[in-house]
């Protein structure tokens, strides 16, 4: 029998799949995703960024083999906006948690339980963090304490974490032992040269390779690239221990 192939990660700032040239084209995001098969994705930015009504959540649903956990931050004319993650591996439970900083534009965090292939759980954090340093620190203390709060057991911080400096020593991060590989530069798509989007891990060893997506169609697709990762997958067997969903 063949070695199975490691599981792949995918995070993605999809904006609105609103290309470069200005093409609302959601089939072409799905042709870019469906080229990686990535088994888990964090989507950001899922939902039109004009009137045209379309509802990216149902799109991504009825278009791609994935279980959905929905994340909107707000709804807009053209329907819900926000996260979206999706997973090839059965959801157990999940929780939406509200990032936002008073006076700033909305986020949130999905956290996930997901059943491995192997038997063990694995829980996904898929985050869009906000512009401002200040306002960054207080979701990272939030993201830090779901993570102190977390069962023992491998852990996934995914999403655009908006660092355009100092991505690679986010002190609150460190200090749960929530580590990247290397910080690949993701944006803009068509000249990367800010690795907003991150694939953290716990351990550290739980990540095997992290990459760049920088076909044709990603540098049109959207103003960032995607970030597609490997997992160990000797990292995710046997039983782990559940611990709540209680992130307040």
């Amino acid at each position: 029998m063949g070695k199975s192939k490691p599981p792949k990660l995918l995070t993605y700032n999809i904006h609105g799949f609103l290309g470069r040239d200005r093409r609302f084209f959601p089939e072409r995001i799905v042709d870019v995703l469906t080229e990686v098969d990535a088994d888990i994705l964090a989507l950001q930015e899922v939902g039109p960024r004009t009137p045209h009504p379309f509802d990216g959540y149902q799109f991504f649903e009825e278009t791609l083999p994935h279980n959905a956990v929905a994340g909107p931050t707000r709804y807009t004319p053209g329907g819900p906006f926000g996260n979206l993650l999706l997973s090839k591996w059965p959801v157990r439970r999940h929780h939406v948690l509200d990032i936002s900083v008073i006076r700033h534009e909305a986020r949130s965090a999905i956290i996930a339980d997901l059943e491995t292939p192997a038997g063990g759980n694995i829980r996904v954090i898929a985050a869009h963090l906000g512009l401002r340093g200040w306002e960054r620190q207080r979701q990272l203390m939030m993201l830090n304490h779901v993570i102190r709060s977390s069962p023992a057991g491998p852990l996934l911080l995914m999403g655009d974490l908006n660092f355009w400096r100092g991505a690679s020593r986010l002190p609150l991060l460190d200090r749960v032992d929530v580590r990247s590989l290397r910080h690949p530069k993701t944006f803009p798509s068509h000249m990367p040269m800010w690795p907003l989007d991150q694939i953290r891990a716990r351990p550290v060893e739980l990540l095997r390779r992290l990459k760049v997506v920088e076909t044709e169609a990603a540098r049109v697709a959207s103003d960032h690239l995607p970030l597609m990762g490997e997992v160990n997958p000797q990292y995710l067997t046997g039983n782990t221990a559940e611990g709540d969903m209680e992130v307040a």
